[in-house]
């Protein structure tokens, strides 16, 4: 019985060596030291085994595992039973993709000096001259209300914790006002009314009973603002984008600022071309749009993705000031998009 412990101890440590090669360890399961190594390998498939060690007791063994698919599931400090390596294997293979945290680039970018924008329309817009005209409205600070932020598609929400992975039961869309866009749109009205720009935020979930037609609702509830208050020039419409690969991984558009990670931003605005033809004010939209770019490049570099210029409305025409803000995308956290806003 001895012999045979110690030639299956070689054995576990000649497999030990041999995969140290394939990653880095992070998270940790206690499986049953009967499962031939062959085994293992075989059911944690193309995840990274880096080393197996037989612990104290006579019936288990900890296997070390790559992050992907484990990680979240099983925090490092986490014994699963010795009877279910089955359900370990079931929780890795649970992860339906990855989540890249990344800085996104330039990358197709049209760039005027350290200004970058991703010109969708077909249109040529002399974007240095238009840098040059103001656009026709005034700020006043304690004046009447000037700022109005709604939110189109309210319930978008956010990843609840950074990760590598993610699950088929992760809710992206909440009635809760506490974890979707309408508590990133209450703290940017927070920063401008503490500034004395007087700005009001409207919290109507347009898109809770349905997706379609959210647009239309929300151009109701605008326009019930600017009767109300016709001092309302600025219209900033606050989403979060969702952005895919090919391959399933969702990504996590981050920057670090002043040592914390912040999610990256898309400022969108719209013009008259293609199959629309009565955006009457896209060129002031156009002009404040390129101004708040440039000074949040200027600012913080990479903060905010290229400015998305495309054929669309969106409820611009409403207002001379109007732009719509992606904030981070469904794979950042919260956090992350608070401290953007």
């Amino acid at each position: 019985m001895k012999r045979k412990n110690n030639l299956r101890r070689v054995l576990i440590a000649v497999l030990c060596i041999s995969l140290t090669v394939f990653g880095v360890t992070s998270d940790y399961l206690k499986v049953p030291i009967s499962v031939a190594a062959n085994t293992i390998i075989n059911a944690y498939g193309t995840d990274k085994i880096v080393a197996i060690t037989e612990s104290e007791s006579v019936t288990t063994t900890t296997v070390a595992v790559k992050t992907e698919g484990v990680a979240h599931s099983v925090p490092q400090t986490t014994t699963v039973p010795t009877t279910t390596m089955a359900n370990a294997v079931a929780v890795s293979s649970n992860a339906k993709g990855k989540i890249s945290n990344v800085t996104l680039n330039q990358n197709g970018a049209t760039s005027v000096g350290n200004l970058h924008i991703a010109n969708k329309t077909g249109k040529t817009v002399d974007v240095a001259a238009q840098l040059k005209v103001k656009p026709d409205f005034t700020i006043y600070k304690n004046a009447s209300p000037q700022v109005l932020i709604v939110h189109t598609h309210a319930t978008e929400c956010y990843f609840p914790k950074e990760s590598d992975v993610y699950y088929d039961d992760w809710a992206t869309r909440t009635a809760d006002k506490s974890k979707n866009t309408v508590a990133v749109g209450q703290i940017i009205a927070d920063k401008l009314n503490a500034a004395g720009i007087v700005t009001l935020h409207d919290e109507t979930l347009h898109d809770k009973d349905a997706y379609n037609g959210s647009y239309e609702r929300a151009r109701k509830t605008i326009q019930s603002y600017l009767d109300k208050y016709p001092s309302i020039d600025v219209v900033l419409d606050i989403h979060r984008d969702a952005i895919t690969y090919d391959d399933g991984t969702k990504v996590s558009p981050t920057i670090e600022i002043d040592g914390k990670k912040a999610a990256q931003i898309m400022i969108a605005t719209g013009c008259n071309s293609g199959n629309v033809t009565d955006h009457d004010n896209w060129i002031e939209n156009f002009r404040f749009a390129i101004r708040l770019q440039k000074s949040c490049e200027e600012k913080y570099g990479k903060f905010a993705r290229p400015l998305y210029f495309v054929s669309k409305k969106y409820n611009h025409d409403l207002t001379p000031g109007s732009l719509l803000i992606e904030m981070g995308s469904e794979a950042n956290t919260l956090e992350q998009v608070k401290y953007s806003a």
